[in-house]
């Protein structure tokens, strides 16, 4: 009995030992469970981050992308109202400029009708003047010539 009893503490102290170690395994096993879930966490969080900024670089690329596309569709259509603005300018100078000439010439034919009319009247005056002179001359000269005439006779 002696023996049996031995035995029992031996079994009792081979189930204890047995049952430290299955609890030492236990909590090692958790303490490396719980290590590996922060660590986990941690490349589980920093993973987020990354993809995160990623995100939010890729957005930031899509945005700068986009306004880049605006500024040149802008500068694009800047560019247009600025030749559509020169053309219409041109358009308006060239018209304003006909014009002006037209009504250059215009005036310029009225000073030239006007100075032609009043040479005109000027020359009719002098060609008057002229022939009355003349007219004047010739009949002194037909007087006196018939007074030299009748001066023969007599």
């Amino acid at each position: 009995n002696r023996h049996a009893s031995e035995l029992a503490a031996l079994e009792l102290a081979k189930d204890r030992a047995h049952a430290d170690r299955l609890g030492e395994m236990r909590r090692q096993r958790d303490e490396a469970e719980a290590a590996a879930a922060r660590r986990h966490k941690r490349e589980l969080d920093a993973a987020q981050e990354a993809v995160a900024r990623d995100v939010e670089s890729r957005k930031d690329r899509e945005k700068a992308a986009a306004l880049g596309e605006a500024l040149q569709q802008r500068d694009r259509d800047h560019a247009a109202a600025a030749e559509e603005l020169r053309r219409s300018l041109e358009a308006r100078h060239e018209k304003h400029a006909a014009d002006l000439t037209a009504r250059y010439e215009a005036r310029l034919q009225a000073a030239d009708g006007a100075d032609a009319a009043d040479r005109d009247r000027h020359v009719r005056v002098a060609l008057a003047a002229a022939a009355q002179d003349h007219d004047l001359e010739m009949a002194s000269a037909l007087r006196s010539r018939e007074a030299d005439h009748r001066a023969e006779l007599d």
